[in-house]
């Protein structure tokens, strides 16, 4: 544990909920997806002449998951159209013996685990992008000054990390893997493994983006707000405090960055620890589909987030990815970068990508001992991208479920063509 100076807290946090409260919406250089006129139909999702039957896709999914999770929700999304079936769903947020008992549905909200570096990686690259800035991004200038920022931590770029190949080693303690301040302060400085990142090796390591849930405020600090900046360094000798505000300022920025333009309606409510119900209304997570053993609660992930703990819906889920497809978050061109990857192996935001019938399908998936999920973006083949523009979010309160598995809907959407 490092050491802080004291002095008064109270009036830096009052002032910070001032500056951070400004809102960062202006968007430059966002060209939307050309609207598809391939064989993924339009309106009422017209199948005459052959193409992407959403609804063989819905009932693929359902026969797949019932009866072997808890309770799981998904939502298709077709050219920007979300397609409807009904709940959308099946099975329980909450058994009978957590009671009251629960549906779980496309609305229903849960923690999605590493799904959520998805909207991080959207989070970062749309406040560089919005400052004529990349991912090739030195990370360090943006790290707390106070930080002693080890010389070969100072070769990384903002893709090292959002691709996993950035060599770090994460000193975190088991309880907190995916960033506290202290943990991302011993990474950034106590040096990177320099023969994994001169090779651009891969390294799944959930503190590269820890450290991007630290960084996001300094950002909008250096390139967008001296007075958010200069507050920040003043929060930098009381530890509480500093962690407290970088948190919340995260929170702040996804949503403002990323789930107000996606036009969720509750986009300033979303957070990384349960919201928008009563407790007794939460969603549980159990550790199999037998309906007698007693579930478990999400645990706030505040403090930690950035790799995971996003608390959101399939059905919200969807619009993101189903906006960043539109050019509604980040540009075009940006996007493409993120689904390319670090030299056209190693992706920014999803994990990989799956070479179908149809072209290629990105993926980013999210899997615990308690959550599955998986967010998909699927595409036409090289030369013809536009032709095959579909979304695809899946949540599920049990682990290790094939709700988390990206391959098994890549083989289903494959099936569901006419």
């Amino acid at each position: 544990m490092k050491t802080f100076l004291s002095f008064a807290s109270s009036l830096a946090l009052t002032a910070s909920l001032l500056i951070a409260t400004t809102g960062c919406d202006r968007l430059t250089d966002i060209q939307p997806e050309p609207v598809s006129t391939g064989q993924a139909r339009l309106g009422g999702f017209d199948l005459s002449n052959g193409g992407f039957d959403p609804a063989l896709f819905a009932s693929k999914i359902e026969a797949r998951l019932t009866g072997r999770v808890p309770g799981f929700g998904y939502r298709i999304i077709v050219n920007g159209q979300p397609y409807l079936n009904g709940a959308s769903g099946g099975g329980r947020a909450r058994y009978a013996i957590d009671a009251p008992e629960l549906a779980y549905t496309a609305n229903t909200r849960q923690d999605v685990a590493s799904s959520a570096k998805f909207v991080t990686a959207l989070t970062v690259l749309r406040i560089l992008e919005r400052n004529g800035k990349n991912s090739s991004e030195l990370v360090w200038p943006y790290l707390p000054t106070y930080f002693k920022v080890h010389p070969d931590f100072k070769k990384l770029r903002f893709v090292d990390l959002l691709s996993h190949t950035s060599g770090i080693v994460n000193y975190a303690n088991a309880g907190t893997q995916n960033g506290e301040l202290n943990d991302v302060q011993d990474t950034v400085e106590d040096g990177i493994q320099l023969s994994e990142f001169n090779t651009s090796g891969y390294d799944y390591e959930n503190m590269n983006y820890g450290i991007c849930r630290v960084i996001v405020p300094y950002l909008i600090g250096k390139l967008e707000n001296p007075g958010l900046l200069s507050l920040l360094k003043q929060m930098e000798s009381e530890y509480a405090p500093l962690n407290d505000f970088l948190a919340s300022g995260f929170r702040h920025y996804v949503q403002h960055e990323v789930m107000k333009p996606a036009g969720l309606v509750s986009w300033n409510q979303v957070d990384f620890q349960p919201w928008g119900s009563s407790v007794s209304l939460l969603t549980k997570f159990y550790p199999n589909n037998i309906t007698t053993v007693p579930g478990s609660d999400d645990p706030s992930n505040y403090l930690n987030s950035g790799a995971g703990g996003l608390v959101i819906s399939a059905n919200e889920l969807a619009q993101v990815v189903a906006a960043a497809r539109a050019g509604k978050i980040v540009s075009a061109s940006t996007y493409k970068v993120m689904k390319a990857g670090k030299i056209g192996m190693h992706q920014l935001g999803f994990d990989d990508s799956i070479i179908g019938n149809h072209g290629s399908y990105a993926h980013k998936n999210g899997l615990t001992s308690n959550i599955s999920s998986v967010v998909m973006d699927f595409q036409g083949k090289p030369g013809n991208e536009s032709a095959v523009n579909v979304q695809l979010v899946i949540t599920a309160n049990m682990g290790g479920s094939d709700a988390g598995r990206p391959g098994v809907w890549a083989a289903l959407f494959d099936q569901s063509w006419k």
